[in-house]
């Protein structure tokens, strides 16, 4: 697996249920690829920019379809790590308008 940019989202594994952060009012987990709703606040991973063996409850990116998974234990296989982050998705619409078709 190959990590993008560091301001890369990515989405909580299942284990993200039994996580301190809840789901309170209006905070939702974020799925890419999924319709938003302007002004909902999500929660994601995102990469700190390290790669180590994580410690126990710690979060760590892995998977071919790369989701953020919790630490249950102390790991002994190195993974990027990651930290949680809650954001508000601001959907900006272009407007596309057809002059004549060819």
């Amino acid at each position: 697996m190959t990590m993008k940019a560091q301001d890369e989202l990515y989405p909580l594994g299942d284990g993200h249920r039994d996580m301190r952060y809840g789901r309170g009012p209006g905070l939702q987990p974020w799925r890419p690829r999924v319709q938003v709703r302007d002004g909902t606040e999500y929660i994601a991973a995102q990469w700190t920019g390290s790669k180590r063996r994580p410690l126990t409850g710690e979060w760590y990116i892995s998977g071919a379809v790369p989701h953020a998974y919790r630490a249950l234990a102390d790991l002994t296989t190195e993974y990027y790590i990651a930290r949680i982050v809650k954001f508000r998705v601001k959907v900006i619409v272009k407007e596309v308008t057809v002059i004549n078709e060819l």
